[in-house]
């Protein structure tokens, strides 16, 4: 991702940052690549960069991270870490989706709440997008696609989702 400055790459155990594309440096992030803390994505707010994996970090400045807090239960992998897959940015407030259905609000990106009765939806969401006044977020449930959306308001923490399958071709999926 990119905030006008400076690009941020996360994945397998790493965030790496760099002012031209080119040259890159490994950020300060606390994560260690032998422990298999996988990152799997990362957005700009506009005042801070959020990631999303094994855990939820945040930074200012693209280099040095912190990890953030979230309220309540976390769904682990057998490896004792949370799973998130996707991340996403309305303006306002964040929208993080992942393993177990978890879905997880927060309006600054340090502090997280899990979305009212979400984590009952579906095995595992794979990816969240914001668009057209709404999040998105999709998901895998016996290799079938299925499209969560709407999802409320970021900014009372509150987002309600309504399950809906939706058929993958190799074309656009289409909700049914």
């Amino acid at each position: 991702v990119y905030n006008g400055e400076r690009f941020v790459a996360v994945g397998e155990g790493v965030i790496l940052h760099s002012s031209d594309g080119e040259r890159w440096d490994l950020s300060r992030s606390g994560l260690n690549p032998w422990e298999r803390e996988r990152l799997n994505d990362v957005v700009w707010s506009g005042e801070r960069f959020v990631a999303v994996g094994h855990k939820i970090l945040h930074s200012s400045d693209g280099d040095r991270w912190e990890t953030a807090t979230v309220e309540g239960e976390i769904i682990e992998t057998a490896d004792g870490y949370g799973w998130w897959s996707g991340i996403a940015w309305n303006g306002t407030g964040f929208v993080a989706v992942g393993l177990g259905g978890a879905i997880l609000v927060s309006g600054d990106g340090l502090h997280w709440k899990h979305a009212s009765d979400s984590r009952a939806l579906l095995p595992n969401l794979v990816g969240v997008a914001w668009g057209d006044e709404r999040f998105v977020a999709v998901g895998v449930y016996r290799t079938r696609c299925c499209c969560i959306a709407p999802m409320g308001s970021v900014g009372g923490t509150r987002a309600s989702a309504l399950t809906t399958p939706c058929t993958a071709s190799s074309g656009p999926a289409t909700v049914s």
